[in-house]
């Protein structure tokens, strides 16, 4: 009954903003129909709360909640009528291809949604699908959580969005074991997406990669004149024998370019607003005034990280 007690303080409560229910038995492990109903009943009341206009929550979760594919369906359609930012279904149990079709797809009907955790479900590639198309129509989502859910082929999907997608800043991939084909069709399709920062803990498998790793691992250890390992030997000369030109075929360095290029566009951001206000051509004075309480040092600093000091006078 704890689940419709929270509904029904919802009611009440009109400048709750936060909820956080992970781990507290929301599916239906309990045993007797008695309990089934009042978590259902919660359940449905909860999200009948949660879908009106005058609700203020922006974020729930749902974390480490054996949801059934009841539940999913009623959260699946009371949460695009709501005003969430931000949803975790972290290992909720959802591995059907169903009820996770209907979590995709309620993606691309939350136009507020930024921040999106599915991971420790399983995501198959009929999922994987519907979820690239209501990313299409999502312009809004930052963040998409898919940390170990066994996506394999799916993956290509998830590629596809990457050229044309410009809102995404994070993608958590980490712990799904992806081939290598699949993964160099996610390289060669991030390449052309500016935007993207981050994919977790997913490491990079490019010759690059491999090479400085064999360095690293190398770099420490004792001089001791003792005969090679053959294996080793080995490996570390066909390492050395590749050409790498530094291509730019390498998840990490692409992720590295679009970070600096997020840093560049802060910059631009910072001095378009002055420009706005105050002109082109405006100095330090005019900006902040004779009396600034800030010294003349670290004003410096702050139009040299901006890059146009040059173009003011002290």
């Amino acid at each position: 009954r704890g689940v419709f007690s929270l509904a029904c303080m919802l009611q009440r409560n009109t400048t709750l903003t936060w909820l956080d229910i992970r781990g507290c038995d929301l599916g239906l492990s309990g045993e007797g129909d008695s309990k089934r109903n009042w978590c259902t009943l919660g359940l449905n009341r909860l999200c009948f709360e949660i879908a009106k206009p005058t609700c203020k929550l922006t974020h729930l979760l749902l974390s480490f909640n054996q949801l059934p594919p009841s539940h999913v369906s009623l959260l699946c359609e009371a949460l695009p009528k709501s005003n969430l930012k931000v949803l975790e279904m972290k290992n909720c149990g959802i591995n059907d291809t169903v009820s996770m079709c209907k979590v995709a797809k309620m993606v691309g009907k939350c136009p507020k949604l930024t921040h999106l955790d599915i991971g420790l479900n399983t995501l198959h590639t009929k999922t994987a699908k519907v979820l690239y198309t209501s990313l299409r129509r999502n312009t809004t989502l930052q963040f998409l959580g898919l940390f170990q859910c066994r996506i394999g082929p799916g993956i290509t999907h998830i590629a596809n969005l990457m050229p044309t997608n410009k809102s995404l800043r994070v993608v958590e991939l980490g712990g799904n074991l992806l081939e290598a084909k699949q993964m160099s069709y996610l390289i060669a399709k991030t390449k052309n997406n500016y935007t993207l920062e981050s994919t977790g803990q997913m490491v990079c498998r490019c010759l690059d990669c491999k090479k400085q790793k064999l360095a690293n691992k190398n770099k420490y250890k004792w001089s001791v004149p003792r005969p090679l390992n053959t294996d080793a030997n080995n490996a570390l000369k066909s390492v050395q024998r590749v050409d790498t030109k530094g291509s730019g075929d390498c998840l990490d360095r692409i992720l590295q370019r679009n970070r600096r290029l997020k840093v560049k566009r802060r910059k631009l951001a910072f001095l378009s607003g002055f420009h706005k206000r105050l002109g082109q051509n405006s100095s330090i004075f005019n900006i902040l005034g004779c009396s600034a309480i800030m010294e003349k040092g670290m004003l410096s600093e702050i139009f040299e990280y901006c890059g146009r000091q040059s173009q003011y006078h002290m």
